[in-house]
């Protein structure tokens, strides 16, 4: 059996010995856990956050300056809730904007052509 190589080291965190291989000479926790738990991690990556506000329920949240451009509602709940949105997908996604979209008529097997005619169906009451 080969000789293990690299160190013996105690984890700064939860004093746990761990080895280590020589190319993590460095690495001063014994697990991710004990990582995140010296908050380091979140020192390196730590960013400005932008405040904003939910236009459905009036709610303030925070979100990174990459992300607040895109981002308007502080919840899946709100966005799928709100007509703005709801509006705007109807509009994306039908007619000429859908991408199955094949020009607007059909080829029957008969030499037919089938077209779109969209039509208002009303409920007559003096069929009930």
């Amino acid at each position: 059996m080969a000789k293990f190589k690299g160190q013996v080291k105690q984890c700064v965190i939860c004093g746990k010995q761990f080895r280590v291989p020589p190319s993590r000479a460095q690495q001063l926790y014994c697990s991710v856990a004990c990582s995140y738990k010296s908050g380091e991690r979140y020192e390196k990556i730590k960013k400005p956050l932008i405040p904003l506000k939910c236009p459905q329920c009036g709610k303030d949240f925070h979100e990174l300056l990459s992300q607040s451009k895109h981002r308007v509602y502080c919840s899946l709940e709100c966005k799928h809730s709100s007509l703005q949105y709801k509006e705007l997908k109807k509009m994306l996604s039908s007619g000429e904007n859908n991408g199955m979209w094949k020009g607007g008529g059909t080829n029957h097997a008969d030499g037919y052509k089938y077209a779109y005619a969209p039509q208002k169906w009303e409920c007559k009451k003096q069929y009930y």
